[in-house]
């Protein structure tokens, strides 16, 4: 094996027979040296030495192959022009889309092999759309988790012992080519992976998915993003993208003259979107990115052209610091985002401090009833590695259930105080709950019937 370090100005390759105090004596006098993961080594990679404080290093996270091209276009170009560097980690290989793997194998149906034979092709177009961006092979990282199932890794499938099985047939990252090779499809692995990434790295600026993206790997990605982050000390500038929402882009159809206007909905919410323009030589280089995604552009042609556009669109929300005594946290929420039913529409979560408690005040646009199934959900970001700390609140025929998950089992308590006002859902918690823990991400979710809302998940300091 060789590791390549990448240099301002020009390449050396230093030979595995070399000595580890060598080569960190190396990457001490080089100082704003840069290392370069190779796929499928992450278990052999050292830590990255102090870059130099003026370099900008832009780190994209893609739930799939297409997205960054889709979306960072515009910040990638920016920061190679600047003189920074890029690095995108795709967390799937796009491996679970049937329609996409019949069409480009000619299948009445596709099986899970063909699905994994998809991933591989996909890999392929990832590195060929990269080079039109002005990036290199070694620039990619494919993580390799299950396409469609980042959600079930955040949600259900976290620990090691209980990996999950995608729809490609395998229970673990089968692409040679991967960060990881045979990682397990959990969500333990992703976070390992993301901060293995981030610490080598040391990005000065991420870009990732949006919460609120209704797609279920881009809101995962997001929130596995976040919590990597919050685990490790770094401060890079956050920014976030969007792919998939209600009547965005509008219109979807190839309009390159036009600009990207901002999703309808989320405008009043938070976030404050920029745009980051585009020549007519970068619009034509991102039209070729996306077009060398040609197994997405025979089954969705209309939704990857219709980000062919004058300008991307880069979000930017505040992280909440949760003070004792100081003002509440307003987490607004679009109203229907998820469902037209206004019976179960959430527009807004305020959270707050007070003493030993913890509060939380959900408002709905109509009244919250005994037959609302109300979840509020809690996920505790851990420095090191091991099971992450969850706790799961419900409220369904005012009766309430508490599930917790491993390490907080010795301290959770039930809460102070739950009621249902109206349009609100009221909750108080101990601070003990949370004793040493410096940040929790959220999310909030209510059902009736069949028509479901909820929150997108956030993070937030104590």
């Amino acid at each position: 094996m060789k590791l390549l370090i990448a240099l301002t100005k020009g390449e050396f390759q230093v030979s595995n027979g070399q000595t580890k105090r060598g080569l960190a004596q190396l990457l001490v006098l080089t100082g704003s040296l840069l290392l370069l993961c190779i796929p499928g080594q992450a278990k052999d990679l050292p830590s990255a030495a102090r870059p130099h404080p003026a370099e900008k290093r832009l780190l994209v996270i893609a739930p799939h192959p297409d997205d960054e091209s889709l979306a960072g276009a515009a910040l990638i170009h920016k920061t190679l022009q600047e003189g920074g560097s890029v690095r995108v980690a795709v967390m799937t290989n796009g491996d679970g889309f049937r329609r996409a793997a019949s069409e480009q194998f000619h299948l009445p149906k596709a099986e899970a092999s063909d699905l994994y034979r998809l991933g591989l092709l996909r890999q392929q177009e990832e590195v060929t759309a990269a080079k039109q961006l002005g990036l290199q092979e070694q620039d990619i990282l494919f993580l390799g988790y299950p396409d469609a199932g980042l959600r079930h890794l955040w949600s259900g499938h976290w620990s090691r012992q209980a990996p999950y099985t995608g729809l490609n047939g395998f229970n673990h990252v089968p692409y040679r080519r991967a960060f990881r090779h045979g990682s397990p499809y959990c969500g333990q692995a992703v976070t390992d992976d993301l901060r293995r990434i981030l610490t080598a790295y040391r990005p000065t600026h991420v870009l990732y998915p949006d919460p609120h993206d209704v797609h279920g790997d881009h809101w995962a990605s997001s929130a596995f993003t976040q919590y990597a982050l919050a685990g490790l000390p770094l401060t890079p500038v956050e920014s976030t993208y969007l792919i998939h929402y209600p009547q965005f882009p509008k219109p979807q159809s190839y309009r390159p003259a036009h600009p990207l206007q901002q999703p309808k909905g989320l405008e009043d919410i938070g976030i404050r979107w920029r745009s980051v323009p585009l020549g007519g030589h970068e619009v034509q280089q991102k039209r070729s990115a996306i077009l060398a995604h040609q197994s997405q552009i025979q089954v969705m042609k209309d939704l990857l052209t219709s980000f062919v556009r004058q300008n991307d669109l880069i979000g930017k929300s505040s992280i909440p610091l949760l003070q004792n005594g100081g003002p509440a946290s307003e987490l607004l929420d679009p109203a229907g985002d998820q469902s037209g039913d206004a019976a179960v529409d959430i527009r807004k979560l305020t959270v707050s401090r007070r003493g030993e408690q913890l509060r939380l005040c959900l408002d709905l646009a109509r009244p919250v009833s005994s037959e609302h199934r109300v979840t509020v959900r809690l996920r505790m970001p851990q420095a090191q590695g091991g099971e992450t700390s969850q706790l799961e609140v419900k409220v369904h025929q005012r009766k309430l259930n508490i599930t917790s998950y491993p390490e907080l089992n010795s301290r959770v308590q039930h809460p102070l105080f739950w009621q249902l006002q109206g349009e609100r859902f009221l909750l108080t918690l101990p601070m003990s709950t949370f004793r040493n823990m410096g940040c929790l991400m959220l999310e909030t979710e209510v059902k009736q019937g069949t028509s479901v809302d909820r929150t997108a998940w956030r993070r937030l300091y104590l």
